[in-house]
């Protein structure tokens, strides 16, 4: 069975949350869509084997297992991460790198 997306919407908060539910027994990488409250800084998208979020916003999502956060021109990699939606920081470990995106053309 193919997996299915769930999104909800939570219109006060502004925050559309995506899960990637699935059958079998292969782990699947689920997607989020977070918005600091600051909301200066544009929607974060982010990807992990495991999202914990909670449903008051602004809470703190942790991300855990192959962690990818895509925002304002740069790819966050990380074993682990915890975006805080109320400030929008990010705390990441593991094997955590950043690179710009999309890659700069430095050769021209």
């Amino acid at each position: 069975m193919k997996p299915f997306l769930v999104c909800v919407l939570f219109t006060l908060a502004g925050v559309c949350l995506s899960t990637a539910v699935g059958q079998g027994g292969a782990e699947e990488v689920k997607h989020v869509t977070l918005v600091s409250k600051q909301g200066k800084r544009g929607p974060v998208y982010a990807s992990a084997l495991e999202v914990v979020k909670g449903v008051d916003y602004p809470s703190i999502a942790h991300l855990k297992g192959n962690v990818e956060i895509r925002a304002n021109g740069f790819v966050l990699h990380a074993e682990q991460a915890d975006y805080d939606e109320q400030t929008g920081e990010i705390k990441a470990s593991g094997n955590v790198s950043v690179i710009p995106y999309p890659p700069m053309d430095i050769g021209k």
